[in-house]
């Protein structure tokens, strides 16, 4: 029986380790509850101003104005978040932002005034921004350092994996029952599920350490935090960059069927799905700005395989596009992993909520200036969006090349250091920086 059990081990071993799985069992946890969370935002996101719009009979404008007031204003609850990560740990945020949002979207079946419809919209933009940056929080605090690399890799797999699953059953589900209340009512039990998930997840460093008072100006005297910040979030005006600019590019200017839009995105998603993992394995024990660096360049060289499709006919038009989409994905997955581990390890842990907020409040600013950048650059020229997106990603690549041996360091000798475990986990490896409670850093 033993020997069964054992070779049964060994082969489930195997197989995770051929993934590029996660090992802790804890990872199984949050991956069904990550992925029941992306099922759910699949199902409603897509219909979602459908939804508002016919449901509710608010004209779309008013909604769209409504949802970018709710954006905007709920990046001035970040920093509070980090506070809250800080004090209490991510854990317990994070459950607290999920079963939020889930009520948010129980509340909209009963929003009939647009009071309330702001208030729902509101606290649901808030709690999606305190959620992931209580998520990236999270898996530091849980996952065993040089396996964190594949615990965010598993939830971009997830994230990918169940919009894309979401979207299709949420299209069969429209076209058989007419109506988008099922796909509302769906994605907020996706939240209560999630959070009964989450809750489950052990820390395996303190938590609750008292931080200091100012939370975000540390990070904000970090300039080697805020130069790696800071490239991740132009990496993310980047990728947006393409999701908006991109279908506008090949339909208004380059005259290219609207089903190449649904086929580059489509494979954009697969290729995701398919790589993350394994390749994030492969990577894992590189210098992490190094790997952020070829990503970045991946992303150049995409960038460049975009410039003459306005000149070429449809079949080569169809092949560089291919080749382009192929490319920027390797450097998507390349760079996402990479730079969120480095971001991670580099805010100490007693801080760690207050650092992560300044680094996504810099990727809350790079959303809010892409539509601004992307079409302006196409009223100037249809190719100056891709110029301008290539100068950034060599800029990128330049810059974490010649500071990578430098954070690498940081990082190598925050993880000499050890913290005393909570729940009677084994200690791991203490974020760079940590110091005690009152002392001068």
């Amino acid at each position: 029986m033993d020997t069964a059990g054992n070779g049964a081990r060994g082969r489930l071993d195997r197989t995770v380790e051929a993934l590029g799985l996660p090992h802790d069992r804890q990872a199984l946890r949050y991956g069904v509850g990550a992925l029941i969370n992306a099922v759910g935002t699949g199902l409603f996101y897509p219909f979602s101003l459908l939804y508002f719009h016919h449901q509710l009979g608010m004209p779309l404008g008013l909604i769209g104005l409504a949802l970018s007031i709710a954006t905007a204003a709920s990046l001035l609850g970040v920093a509070g978040a980090g506070r809250l990560v800080d004090r209490l740990g991510a854990r317990p945020v994070l459950v607290a932002a999920s079963v939020l949002r889930g009520g948010a979207y129980l509340g909209f079946v009963f929003a009939a005034s647009l009071p309330t419809f702001v208030a729902c919209a509101l606290v649901d933009a808030l709690c999606m921004r305190v959620g992931q940056l209580a998520e990236q929080a999270a898996i530091a605090e849980t996952a065993e350092p040089d396996e964190q690399s594949r615990w965010y890799a598993l939830s971009r797999t997830t994230l990918n994996a169940g919009i894309g699953g979401g979207a299709l059953l949420a299209g069969l589900l429209v076209s058989t029952t007419a109506t988008y209340l099922p796909l509302l009512v769906g994605n907020a039990v996706s939240f209560f599920v999630a959070a009964l998930l989450y809750a489950g997840l052990r820390s395996r460093t303190v938590v609750g350490v008292e931080p200091p008072r100012r939370l975000t100006g540390s990070a904000l005297r970090d300039r080697l935090f805020l130069l790696v910040a800071g490239a991740n979030a132009v990496l993310w005006l980047c990728a947006l960059m393409v999701d908006i600019g991109l279908p506008v590019f090949l339909v208004e200017f380059a005259d290219a069927p609207a089903w190449l839009v649904g086929l580059v995105f489509g494979l954009n998603t697969a290729l995701v799905i398919l790589i993350e993992l394994p390749l994030t394995k492969h990577t894992n024990h590189r210098p992490r700005l190094t790997v952020v660096a070829w990503g970045a360049l991946c992303h150049l060289v995409a960038f460049a395989l975009l410039l003459p499709l306005l000149a070429v006919e449809t079949t080569l038009l169809v092949t560089l596009l291919v080749v382009g989409v192929v490319t920027l994905t390797l450097g998507e997955v390349l760079t996402a992993v990479a730079a969120t581990v480095a971001t991670t390890a580099l805010a100490p842990a007693a801080r760690r909520g207050g650092y992560l907020a300044v680094s996504h409040l810099m990727m809350g600013v790079a959303s809010a200036g892409a539509p601004i950048l992307i079409t302006g650059t196409l009223a100037v020229s249809p190719l100056l969006t891709w110029i301008v997106a290539g100068i950034l990603s060599a800029l990128v690549a330049v810059v974490m090349f010649a500071v990578s041996g430098r954070v690498q360091q940081r990082i190598d000798a925050a993880g000499a250091a050890t913290v005393q475990p909570a729940d009677g986990a084994d200690a791991t490896p203490a974020a760079p920086g940590d110091v005690p409670a009152g002392a001068t850093p």
